[in-house]
């Protein structure tokens, strides 16, 4: 896979970006990460957008399972 080379500074500027976005939603609720994430350069997080989607994905399979198991219990 070929990689553009950028301009010292931007390469600089873009990981800057992307360590600030990083520290920014680490610490946030996972439905406010894909809110925030949603805005972000696909380009430049890939990587957060990434995992971003693979844990609503675990958190959709979590709740999922959880409202299952309370229907299954009211049945009872």
């Amino acid at each position: 896979m070929t990689r553009h080379e950028l301009n010292p500074i931007h390469e600089y500027q873009n990981q800057l970006s992307i360590d600030i976005l990083k520290q920014r939603i680490s610490e946030m609720e996972i439905e406010e990460r894909v809110r925030a994430t949603s805005m972000s350069p696909m380009f430049s997080f890939w990587k957060e957008i990434q995992e971003t989607l693979i844990a609503s994905a675990d958190e959709i399979a979590r709740l999922k399972a959880r409202v299952k198991e309370l229907e299954n219990v009211s049945h009872d």
